[in-house]
């Protein structure tokens, strides 16, 4: 494909007809021909037809290679009478058998403003889609529906919103060779088709390389390569599968499904690696360690099975447990994978000791549906999200554990009977998530478990008692008359929880610099936050709101500073009536500035009944907003303290503060704990504005 001009290797372009292409290959790659043959050939063709596409030659290898397609406008088949059809018109080969398929090839196509390049539905008729080039579509590259007997191969799907090729209700075909890269959600895509090949192909950097969903049974996965995806081979309520000889690099094979038919069923065995190393998969299995030098490893209905000392990283999932019983997962190291270092569902009677799981792109360890296992002396760093997440799991144990680094250190949601003791977590702290009474109240967690090197004070239905000083973060279920006074909650995940619980008071402490929320309530009605400091704490997407209401109804807010909290200052949230939000100073919170933005509103109440402002003093009065200052000219001549339009809140409700003020409320009284940060927020604060 390159001649030689003055010692270099240019490329000389021919136009050459498409039915003259196998002729000139052949001449050009059976022997060597002179540059004088090669170049009456240019003469030959150069004036012939306009059918046309474009070649290489290599004046001193003689080969011909195609460099670009046929242009052609999106193709849609609808049964095999439309096909038929189109293979007329088209002057595509074939007749639609098994030993003449239609053939549909060499064609580019540039699908925007299409879902899809080629779409087949509802046939029978045997077909071949080949050497095409497609590209930007909003769905596929190349879409079968309710379709047998297609081959798609050697083709490459790049670019497209979602899928490369993208199979729904096709049983018995084949996608071979083709390179699809760089699709929205998967390379290639199989939903409740079965019995297909899919071998050989290229899939790098779709958020999922293949994607077997919804039924997807007894289809083959053979040396396809995928690379840089969340999911490199994702098997989702499919089973029965076979895989051989697939090479997935930072990535890796996750399967998963409420049925152990969805993990046991598969074939899969060491000829598949993950960035060079073996893919361990036992299934069945009994009494056996797993072999080391592992690149990931998945149990499948397995007991008493041992993983040990295998490092198992930049995958997808470290090491991943399902339906297993009385297995030990020890000494690894699980770091930098996409979502979990280690990873257990529906399995029970299992112990973690002593892993090592940092830089997770979600979790360190994560629990679903899994109980009675022990969860002991393993160190997390730096997860994204959660050092240990426990959904919908029961009588776990977790001991002596060591997280920092992430935004939560135990995520217990759904779950009941947790027991902790001795964990010590750095910046981050414990988070309590469910919407049922049960969810809370069923948990041993004692003061042992320290955040920040402080205890953690967590009641279950108790009454009266008021919280020690010096608490690292303190956590109320089901508990009435509580009092929590003078603490200095921060750099924590939540500095108080509560969930189920009435008629509690915090004040006069600081709820500041926390991961997610300074207070979260759920459920709790009739409590009193006052006096208190909520500053820089972290919540932005999940329960966006330094204090955060869910289900809470008739609670006060009076008296509090909310200043740069990333999220709201305070967000009433869904069933969160009734409640009365008053003479608290909001400053630089949700991005806010002292210019009034709506983009950037510091409050948010999609309850019902809420009240901003009181209305029953001499002069009724709302909240401090620094976007919110002016104008106060009513009533004459000096105004009264009060800017004269009302503050707009985001949320369902439609709901405003009436009375907003144009003058900041004193800070609340301190506690000596906290004196040093309320003044360090104060000079700060004199500082910006001086400048």
């Amino acid at each position: 494909m390159r001649s030689r001009v003055r010692g270099k290797s240019v490329r000389t372009p021919l136009v050459i007809r498409p039915e003259e292409m196998t002729a000139v290959q052949k001449e050009g790659s059976g022997k060597r021909a002179s540059h004088a043959i090669i170049l009456s050939l240019v003469v030959a063709f150069i004036f012939l037809g306009s059918s046309t596409s474009f070649f290489w030659i290599d004046l001193d290898s003689k080969e011909i290679l195609t460099s670009s397609y046929t242009p052609h406008i999106p193709i849609s088949i609808n049964g095999d009478s439309d096909f038929s059809t189109q293979a007329t018109s088209e002057n595509w080969n074939g007749s639609g058998t098994a030993g003449d398929p239609y053939i549909l090839e060499n064609y580019e196509i540039d699908v925007t403003s299409y879902s899809c390049g080629i779409i087949i539905l509802n046939t029978l008729s045997h077909f071949v889609i080949r050497n095409c080039s497609i590209h930007s579509a909003s769905l596929a590259a190349i879409e079968l529906l309710s379709v047998v007997n297609g081959i798609i191969s050697n083709n490459t799907c790049f670019n497209n919103v979602q899928y490369g090729v993208y199979l729904v209700t096709s049983n018995l075909n084949s996608v071979l060779e083709n390179n699809c890269s760089d699709n929205g959600a998967a390379g290639v895509y199989l939903q409740s088709s079965t019995d297909c090949r899919i071998e050989n192909n290229t899939c790098d950097r779709d958020f999922r390389g293949i994607y077997l969903y919804l039924s997807s049974d007894r289809n083959r996965l053979a040396n396809n390569s995928c690379s840089g995806q969340a999911y490199g081979i994702l098997i989702y309520t499919s089973s029965s599968c076979t895989l051989r000889d697939n090479q997935l690099n930072g990535t890796g094979i996750v399967l998963w499904g409420s049925g152990v038919g969805y993990w046991n069923s598969h074939d899969i065995d060491s000829s598949n690696t993950v960035n060079g190393d073996p893919v361990r998969y036992l299934k069945d299995q009994t009494g056996t360690t797993v072999q080391s030098g592992a690149g990931q490893v998945i149990l499948a209905n397995c007991q008493n099975v041992i993983v040990e000392n295998q490092n198992t990283s930049d995958i997808t999932y470290g090491i991943e447990i399902g339906y297993s019983r009385n297995c030990t997962v020890a000494n690894n190291s699980c770091w930098g994978n996409r979502y979990y270092g280690i990873i257990l569902a529906s399995s029970d009677n299992n112990t973690l000791r002593n892993n090592t799981c940092g830089a997770n792109g979600n979790f360190g360890i994560y629990l679903s549906s899994s109980n009675l296992n022990n969860i002991t002396r393993n160190i997390l760093r730096s997860n994204t999200f959660y050092a240990i997440y426990l959904l919908s799991s029961s009588s776990d144990l977790v001991l002596n554990n060591s997280c920092s680094g992430e935004q939560v250190g135990v995520y217990i949601e759904s779950c009941a009977g947790i027991t902790m003791r001795g964990n010590e977590m750095e910046r981050e702290g414990i988070y309590i998530y469910g919407l049922g009474m049960s969810d809370w109240i069923m948990h041993t967690i004692d003061t042992s478990n320290e955040v920040n090197g402080r205890p953690v004070y967590y009641y279950s239905k108790q009454s009266g008692i008021t919280v020690p000083s010096g608490a690292g973060q303190v956590i109320f279920a089901n508990c009435t008359s509580m009092t929590i006074d003078g603490q200095n909650l921060t750099n924590a995940s939540v500095g108080v929880e509560m969930g189920f619980s009435q008629r509690n008071v915090v004040s006069n402490s600081s709820c500041s610099f926390d991961s997610q929320n300074g207070v979260l309530l759920i459920s709790s009605s009739n409590n009193t936050i006052m006096s208190s400091i909520f500053a820089n704490n972290s919540a932005s997407t999940l329960l966006p709101g330094a204090l955060f209401l869910y289900a809470s109804s008739d609670n006060t807010i009076r008296n509090n500073w909310f200043t740069d909290n990333l999220a709201y200052g305070v967000c009433l949230f869904t069933g969160s009536n009734r409640n009365h939000v008053w003479n608290n100073t909001f400053y630089r919170n949700n991005g806010a500035t002292s210019v009034p933005n709506f983009s950037n509103i510091q409050g948010y109440d999609s309850g019902s009944g809420n009240r901003w402002n009181t209305t029953k003093l001499p002069l009724d009065y709302g909240n401090f907003w620094g976007d919110w200052t002016f104008p106060d000219n009513l009533p004459p001549p000096s105004g009264d303290g009060r800017v004269d339009l009302w503050y707009n809140l985001h949320g369902s409700a439609g709901n405003f503060d009436y009375f907003p003020l144009t003058i900041a409320i004193p800070i609340p009284e301190p506690p000596v704990l906290v004196l040093a940060f309320v003044m360090t927020l104060v000079f700060l604060a004199i500082a910006k504005r001086r400048r």
